[in-house]
């Protein structure tokens, strides 16, 4: 188990248990009637909770409650949210979870407590610890940019273009119809387009219209960059973590 960057075992817990782990989060469906018209229905994922049952073993009480005092600074609360990766089902996977719960640590083995933690991760997402990191390219006015993600939820990726000259910028997920528009202040330079910010950044004269493209998981998706500018050579990088439901 590791949690905010630290590898647990080298403070001597062991994981016994992990309950409240399923691979597909709690739905929340809301049925909000309106009066005389229609009844409107909303999905959405409700927060992952995780639970872990651990024991902590030393050689004597004193370095246990060494280990616990070190512990205490890892397991605090107001630290927010933190990387948490578990050795099940899937170490290469991680959450991004808060701990909102510890029981009191029993200490009547003398040498050894027991615990239960209490995780909630409010984006119920896994992803994975690999970031793809994909380049191509641009060497025509229309150029077309594919990628496969992973995983079985859609992902929100972040997309740098760099120009040697540009104009008007569309890109548009051809699988997804998502489409985004923008200005740019006509020299060269690098845009960001950031999926899950919501964000474009960069050389860009103004905001932008449209849908920030995302991917569709398992499957090729087909991206198209357009510049109004004409052929002007450059590069599309991008990247994103596979994610899992």
């Amino acid at each position: 188990m590791n949690f905010a960057g630290t590898d647990l075992t080298t403070k001597g817990l062991e994981v016994l248990r992990i309950s409240g782990q399923t691979y597909m989060p709690q739905i929340n469906s809301p049925l909000q009637p309106i009066l005389n018209k229609a009844i409107v229905f909303t999905s959405t994922l409700q927060s992952r909770i995780i639970k872990v049952s651990v024991v902590v073993k030393k050689d004597s009480e004193a370095d246990l409650k060494t280990a616990l005092d070190d512990l205490m600074l890892i397991l605090n609360p107001q630290l927010g949210e933190q990387t948490l990766y578990l050795d099940w089902p899937n170490a290469l996977r991680y959450y991004t979870a808060k701990l909102t719960d510890m029981s009191d640590w029993d200490t009547s083995g003398g040498n050894f407590a027991l615990a239960d933690l209490t995780f909630t991760c409010a984006d119920p997402m896994a992803y994975s610890t690999t970031q793809v990191d994909e380049d191509t390219l641009i060497t025509s006015d229309t150029q077309t940019v594919t990628t496969t993600p992973g995983g079985s939820a859609i992902i929100r990726p972040v997309i740098t273009i760099t120009f040697t000259a540009n104009d008007t910028i569309t890109i548009e997920n051809t699988d997804t119809g998502e489409s985004v528009v923008f200005d740019t202040d006509g020299a060269a330079g690098s845009i960001v387009i950031d999926s899950d910010g919501y964000t474009v950044t960069g050389d860009v004269d103004g905001g932008f219209t449209g849908q920030l493209p995302r991917l569709l998981p398992g499957q090729l998706n087909t991206l198209t960059i357009k510049n109004a500018y004409g052929a002007s050579n450059g590069n599309c990088n991008i990247t994103y973590r596979d994610a899992y439901l």
